[in-house]
């Protein structure tokens, strides 16, 4: 597609006696198959890194959904929890929290965490944040 996905370098050919010399039409005849082949190939090993996360992230999504779909809608901690868990780990981060304004006081509380520990997955709830004004989409 003419995209450059690498470049090669090739410096001073040497002659028989170790003389530089400069590279020819029949040299430049030889590396082309070398370089169209070692383009393709990075290509082919980027498209199959981009099949093998999309996969993964896939995988997850199956999981969440798998896990949501054993859990009652009255369980609303446990859907909370399982949502920041199954984030926390699609994303790779070392921290996904979950914050909920509280419609009595409307301060923000922190209704599920998920912290990855050296000691493994760490899960805190129902923590109040210091109040501050909220400017996120009402949807959520």
């Amino acid at each position: 597609d003419g995209k450059v996905v690498a470049v090669a370098q090739l410096l001073n050919k040497l002659d028989a006696h170790g003389n530089v010399r400069s590279y020819d039409d029949d040299d430049w005849e030889l590396f082309q198959p070398f370089a169209d082949f070692a383009g393709i190939s990075l290509r082919n090993a980027n498209m199959y890194a981009e099949v093998q996360q999309k996969k993964e992230t896939e995988a997850m999504f199956r999981q969440v959904l798998e896990k949501l779909s054993t859990t009652s809608i009255k369980e609303g901690d446990k859907v909370r929890d399982t949502i920041v868990q199954c984030v926390q780990a699609l994303l790779k981060s070392e921290r996904c929290m979950l914050f909920v304004k509280d419609p009595e006081t409307g301060q923000l509380v922190l209704r599920s965490s998920c912290i990855l520990t050296a000691d493994g997955v760490q899960i805190v709830k129902d923590q109040p944040v210091i109040e501050c004004e909220i400017l996120a989409d009402e949807v959520l």
